[in-house]
């Protein structure tokens, strides 16, 4: 009855209390110009002269509502089948101006022009294209249903140039119809499209500035409601928005389970084909046939010494990646699509129809993964089937996945949808659906719900690995109140998750818990000149009891932090907690934990930028369930060496010390010594050389060492050999590729990798796996 009422009061709060907002924006009409120009980054044609002009007249960054340091002209047309931008930046020293060649989406500290446009003009989300003065591409999507969410994973198909000057420098953008989603033109006979839209530069120097056609309202907290408005698209025409890219893959790969010991080789030629569809300007069906999924890009290297939960890898496949944001809900991660690791076929429909949005997804996959959760830790299950000669030769056994997704806007920025997935196989099945919504109160009071059930089916070889029951089932329950002004922000959160509940198409680690939150932040904004530029002060507090109402955890955080010169950050953290923890060494307890957090970054010159996360705590050592002391550091550093060379190295460190105790074990008292239990030493570098634009070497070298003393591991006294402890654990992988990118879609690969592992049985490092590629494609469109 408690859900039902407050889901009822939402829905109404969705319904009825959001009263359409007004702010002060303008309309203009965008012209139409039968030519395109030719793009070479210089603003000379006469095609620009006859576009709509704006200025950046407004500063977003360091503060708001000030006047803008430099000046900066946009201009705007379109000619039926692109939309057509040029901006001027004028800069009174244009020898300090960033910028640098690079990947696309990799321009971080450089000087940037674009555009954000909402093409549905729902103030909700929009797209943003950005350029550099290389002329090198950022895209993206951003969400604003409650606040501002940027995602750079959207890669589209457009054109830019860009050009240094004696007086600054300057872009042109040419973005075709076709790479965008917007709403077909009315029934009436009216033929005008309104699409929302503003202009942005990043002036990045002793300050980061951030400058926009838009003058904002900073006690509102949407961004697009306050954009201004084009009106036009008359001659638009959708075409047939079909894209075809054919990929065709090849490689050479040798690995070994056993070492030392002989390796198994594999050769293989692969064809696969991704289809893209605009069947309407407003809905996009995608599908791929055998595709590649191997990982180009290597994952940011993680430490996972002493934690119970499992680490979180991004998306980065373009079918997963295109339409992503039509199936994300307002509070819990029930759709991560890194779920699916080896289909060789999938379908995909996403779009929008006035204020109704959808997405389907269905694939198979050749592989069965999943997160188990818990209130104290996660695992992960893997559907496999068991050689009866070799027990060691486990075969993973497939599944067919299902999601689909639907929202409906609500006045002005509430909406309410539902989710539901399916992943089924041979005995095993999870079903999810789940309903959400959002609503806007005030201008600057939003509250977010979001109920879900579970029901799973789990085959005999997971109840026995996790002891789990046959079947389970759940729900879970979000609620959270948010206030966010100019000055300060209040927060309330409360979370129910049941013990059964399951999300096995999602990143869901935590269940069996009842969470209640609360939060708030007092800022303060410097002037223009300022040293320190942003100050705030928050807490946070945590209370957490399990399904049965025990206590699991009560912590409470305070945190500092500023923005200032050098385009630094900094921000330090002081918490304390008290935490329940059981495991198969403490019949379980409480422990006092205590964190001191330091953060921060800043650039000592322009090209240069220094990161460190330093950590000092008294926490649980989780493995042997007592008390520790730990001291994490993470350093990292960014080089831009000229305009070709960017170099970048982090180094994590972590080290957990316990002190002396006695131990009951198989009915004998043993003594541990006090001592560091482990020391973890990760570095993660990587070297890119861009010959241009197109053309750039990648290396990337990470590396892992972990010395445990396995004498003070208690599961290595225990009968069970299977928990035993090494004392080294060392990986080793590296990767070299080349890459020639036309777009996002027509490239081509060549590379190498390799990977090795120490332990206790090996002397020194052996390689285990080692793999030469090769990937060509090309989109075709029409």
């Amino acid at each position: 009855m408690f859900h039902n009422g407050l889901i009822a009061a939402a829905l109404c709060c969705s319904l009825i209390l959001c009263s359409p907002f007004s702010y002060a924006k303008q309309t203009i009409a965008l012209k139409h110009q039968n030519a395109a120009p030719v793009l070479d980054g210089i603003i000379d044609e006469a095609l620009w002269q006859n576009a709509a002009r704006f200025e950046l007249s407004h500063s977003y960054k360091p503060s708001q509502g000030t006047p803008a340091p430099v000046k900066t002209v946009a201009f705007i047309y379109e000619d039926g089948s692109n939309l057509h931008i040029a901006l001027e930046a004028s800069d009174p020293n244009p020898e300090k101006i960033l910028a640098h060649l690079s990947d696309r989406d990799d321009m971080w500290g450089d000087d940037w022009l674009g555009i954000i446009l909402d093409t549905f003009n729902d103030e909700r989300s929009a797209y943003e294209f950005y350029v550099n003065p290389k002329g090198v591409q950022h895209d993206g999507r951003m969400d604003d249903s409650d606040g501002w969410r940027g995602d750079n994973s959207w890669n589209g198909i457009w054109y830019s140039a860009a050009k240094v000057t004696e007086t600054g420098w300057s872009a042109e953008i040419s973005i075709p119809f076709k790479a965008l989603r917007f709403p077909p033109v009315n029934g009436d006979g009216n033929q005008q499209r309104v699409w929302a839209f503003s202009f942005f530069r990043a002036y990045p120097r002793e300050v980061a500035h951030w400058i926009s056609s838009t003058k904002r309202d900073p006690n509102t907290k949407c961004n697009i409601c306050q954009f201004d408005k084009m009106q036009g698209f008359a001659s638009v025409k959708p075409g047939k928005n079909f894209q075809l890219t054919p990929t065709l893959t090849a490689g050479k790969t040798q690995s070994r389970e056993d070492l030392p010991g002989d390796w198994d080789i594999e050769k293989n030629t692969d064809a696969g084909l991704d289809i893209r569809w605009g069947m309407t300007p407003n809905s996009v069906l995608n599908v791929m046939l055998n595709p590649d999924f191997s990982q180009v890009d290597a994952d940011s290297a993680q430490l996972s010494v002493n934690n119970t939960y499992s680490l979180y890898l991004p998306e980065r496949r373009a079918f997963f990646l295109d339409g992503a944001d039509y199936f994300k809900t307002n509070n819990f991660n029930f759709v991560h699509t890194r779920n699916i690791a080896e289909s060789d076929a999938g379908l995909k429909l996403t779009g929008k129809n006035g204020n109704h949005s959808y997405g389907l997804l269905l694939a198979n996959d050749q592989s069965t993964s999943f997160v188990i959760p818990g209130n104290q830790s996660s695992d992960v299950g893997e559907l496999t089937l068991e050689d009866p000669l070799d027990p060691d030769d486990e075969t993973p056994i497939g599944s067919e996945v299902a999601i689909a997704r639907y929202r409906m806007d609500v006045a002005d920025r509430g909406n309410i949808g539902g989710l539901i997935t399916q992943r089924q196989g041979d005995g095993y099945r999870n079903s999810l659906a789940s309903v959400d919504g959002s609503t806007w109160l005030s201008e600057i009071d939003s509250l977010r719900y979001q109920f879900a059930y579970s029901d799973t089916l789990n085959p005999e070889p997971i109840q026995n690995e996790f002891n789990l029951a046959p079947t389970q089932s759940d729900r879970a329950f979000a609620l959270r109140y948010f206030r966010d002004t100019y000055n300060y922000r209040i927060s309330a959160d409360y979370y129910d998750v049941g013990e059964d509940f399951r999300a096995d198409m999602g990143f869901h680690t935590k269940s069996d818990f009842k969470e209640l939150s609360l939060g708030g932040m007092r800022k303060y904004h410097g002037n223009e000149g300022d040293i320190i530029t942003n100050q705030y002060y928050y807490f946070d507090w945590d209370y957490v009891v399990d399904q049965q109402g025990k206590r699991i955890e009560n912590e409470l955080k305070l945190v500092a932090g500023l923005d200032g010169a050098m385009q630094s950050h900094s921000e330090l953290s002081v918490n304390g907690r008290e935490k329940y923890y059981d495991n198969d060494f403490n019949s379980g307890e409480y422990f006092d934990e205590r964190f001191i957090n330091l953060y921060t970054r800043f650039n000592p010159l322009p090209a240069i930028k220094l990161e460190l996360n330093s950590k000092l705590a008294d926490q649980i050592d989780y493995d042997n369930g007592q008390p520790g002391s730990s001291v994490f550091i993470r350093a990292a550093v960014d080089m831009r060496l000229g305009e070709h060379i960017k170099f970048r190295v982090a180094h994590n460190y972590s080290t957990l010390a316990v002190d002396a105790s006695d131990y009951m074990m198989n009915g004998a008292l043993v003594a541990f010594d006090k001592g560091n239990l482990f020391n973890a030493n990760q570095t993660d570098m990587r070297f890119n050389y861009q010959f241009s634009i197109r053309s750039q070497l990648k290396l990337v070298v990470q590396y892992t060492d972990i010395s445990r003393r396995a004498e003070l591991y208690r599961a290595n006294f225990d009968l069970d050999e299977d928990n035993n402890v090494e004392s080294v654990e060392r990986l080793y992988s590296s990767q070299l590729v080349y890459s020639y990118k036309i777009n996002s879609q027509s490239l081509f690969f060549l590379g190498y990798s390799d990977s090795g592992f120490q332990d206790d049985l090996l002397d020194g490092m052996e390689k285990d796996y080692q793999s030469v590629f090769a990937k060509i494609s090309y989109a075709w469109q029409s």
